[in-house]
């Protein structure tokens, strides 16, 4: 699982799996292991973990599956909105949590005008240009989170967006005018990426994919301050599936994950060769991070996630994707992090 395009692969393979018949099942028995087609999968979370420097020894690489029914998680989430009342979203631990934006100042700390000599000279460069990227990687980690905030906020108040038994009107108007609102917040963030058109006839995927590329770039060079890509992201796909219900997996797959990666991976930078003209010191200290950006140039996206909603009867016929970026350092999914607040309020209680 070294590159992310295997990783979304491995996926696929195991939805197949989960849907498949027993190999040693009766004749006229049950027909699939867990559910009868994938596109009951309202919610999907992937995530490669991967240490920093070399594996512990005696690990093997390995996978872990985890099911849970839809009605489950819907509760889970419905408590963590009541229970979010009685905390202090300033809690970091809080999925609700919105970190607050540094106010970082990216000028050079040391002048090199007032260095001795070409070797400090060359010194304090290379240590200018470690500060501005550790407070760039501040501010890309605190946007991140804003939007994890975001997504787990609106999830928890409006469950009724992930629901597939809602039909609308079957609740009072107020319920759903609130429903509806958080639908509108979560697709419109500024930090959330509009994607083309979906191709609905044959020969329209290129022009998807070509359409994507340019979104992509266009927002990068809308929001600066990732590039360079510092930090694991996690990509996080709104679903809205087309009328018919054609499966999405494929195209999510083969042609929306594989241009995020490319498109956001960060690229190397001369300043990494660098390294050793820090004094022993410093080496240390800026080791693991020197290992977390070359490990960046083939994991940028380290994680991803899919989250279907359901359909509104104002929807486009072929439905539509939304791409959000969060954080790839949490670790768990949006709905496994709110059930987990919700548990340690309990406890705590």
């Amino acid at each position: 699982m070294d590159q992310p395009p295997h990783l979304y692969h491995l996926a696929k393979r195991y939805l197949d799996l989960l849907g498949a018949a027993p190999s040693q099942a009766p004749a006229g028995g049950r027909r699939y292991l867990l559910y009868r087609d994938d596109r009951q999968v309202r919610l999907l979370h992937v995530r490669v973990w991967q240490p920093l420097g070399e594996a512990p020894d005696g690990v093997p690489a390995n996978t872990g599956v985890l099911a849970r029914p839809l009605r489950d998680v819907v509760a889970d989430l419905e408590l963590a909105g009541v229970l979010r009342d009685l905390i202090d979203d300033r809690d970091e631990e809080s999925p609700f949590h919105m970190p607050e934006v540094p106010d970082v100042d990216l000028t050079p700390t040391f002048d090199l005008r007032q260095a001795s000599g070409p070797a400090e000279r060359q010194r304090w460069a290379d240590l200018n240009m470690w500060l501005q990227l550790h407070d760039r990687s501040r501010v890309q980690e605190a946007l991140l989170g804003v939007t994890d905030a975001l997504v787990a906020s609106v999830l928890s108040r409006s469950t009724t967006l992930i629901n597939p038994n809602r039909k609308s009107g079957d609740s009072n108007y107020l319920f759903e005018s609130i429903a509806e609102s958080g639908r509108e917040m979560l697709l419109s963030s500024v930090l959330h990426i509009p994607l083309p058109a979906l191709p609905t006839a044959k020969g329209e995927r290129q022009a998807f994919r070509v359409g994507l590329r340019e979104q992509l770039k266009q927002w990068t060079r809308q929001w600066p301050v990732f590039t360079p890509l510092l930090v694991p992201v996690k990509a996080i796909l709104l679903v809205v599936p087309p009328r018919n219900g054609k499966d999405l997996d494929n195209l999510v797959r083969d042609d929306v994950l594989p241009a995020v990666h490319e498109v956001l991976a960060p690229q190397q930078a001369p300043w990494i060769t660098r390294f050793p003209q820090l004094t022993p010191d410093e080496q240390a200290g800026w080791r693991p991070h020197e290992r977390r950006l070359k490990q960046l140039q083939q994991n940028s996206v380290n994680a991803y996630e899919v989250v279907q909603l359901t359909r509104l009867p104002t929807d486009p016929g072929p439905g539509f994707l939304r791409l959000a970026l969060g954080s790839g350092s949490t670790y768990g999914s949006t709905w496994s992090r709110l059930a987990g607040f919700a548990e340690r309020q309990i406890e705590r209680a």
